[in-house]
């Protein structure tokens, strides 16, 4: 079991803005009826009458605010598209820089440390994930095999990082010269999403101790999902 890392308002604003308000909205809809439907089962976890009394309270204030702040939602679900590429690239170039020197890591305990501090778990943690695995590469470069493209790689941080450092800087807004009320929809979209998450996540663990008669794939999100997380659920040819 992996220990749930803590979100503050920048971190939950970083993670909303990757989700269309109404694609939240939808998965926290499921989220009530599951718990409507299994109120006996979630109780065990600590999602009883109470909590979902909180989670439907969560929800309207949430709707109430799309509402409010149309201008918001419009501007918002311009900008995902561009934000989730970038986050992607991301994530892809940190994951093969990371393959690339795990080797290293294999032989040399300091050298491991230095790359588990800065390996990222959320998108918050990119810019400074991209700018020190860059550095890293760079000092294990002549060690490297001839056909490994380091040096594509460098430069493909070089590009990487100011484009995040944008996104991520020291507000973590959303996107760069994004209006207020828009970054207070990305916050309440990210909390609102989290909430979902461990909703789902309690779902599993019932499922799989057999005090919830269901599919286990009943408790995954079915709106929020991005197309890097679409391509990891897809089975791999052949296996």
């Amino acid at each position: 079991m992996r220990i749930k890392k803590p979100y503050d308002d920048d971190k939950l604003t970083t993670l909303g803005a990757r989700f269309p308000s109404e694609d939240v909205l939808k998965d926290a809809a499921l989220a009530a009826g599951h718990l409507a439907r299994h109120g006996a089962a979630f109780a065990l976890y600590g999602k009883g009458a109470a909590f979902a009394g909180r989670f439907d309270a969560q929800r309207e204030e949430h709707r109430r605010f799309m509402v409010e702040r149309a201008v918001g939602v419009a501007g918002k679900l311009s900008a995902i598209a561009g934000l989730n590429e970038l986050f992607d690239a991301g994530w892809t170039w940190v994951e093969q820089v990371h393959a690339i020197l795990t080797p290293f890591c294999r032989r040399d305990e300091a050298f491991a440390l230095r790359v588990e501090k800065l390996t990222p778990e959320t998108e918050a943690g990119l810019t400074t994930a991209v700018a020190g695995f860059r550095a890293l590469l760079e000092e294990k470069k002549a060690a490297l095999d001839a056909d490994v493209p380091a040096d594509d790689l460098i430069v493909e941080a070089a590009d990487l990082e100011p484009r995040l450092a944008a996104v991520l800087g020291d507000k973590a807004q959303a996107k760069s010269g994004a209006r207020a009320d828009t970054r207070e929809l990305d916050r309440l979209d990210g909390a609102l999403y989290l909430a979902v998450a461990d909703i789902l996540d309690a779902g599993r663990r019932a499922v799989r101790a057999g005090r919830i008669d269901a599919p286990i794939g009943d408790f995954r999100f079915r709106h929020c999902v991005t197309v890097r997380r679409k391509n990891a659920q897809q089975p791999t040819p052949g296996a």
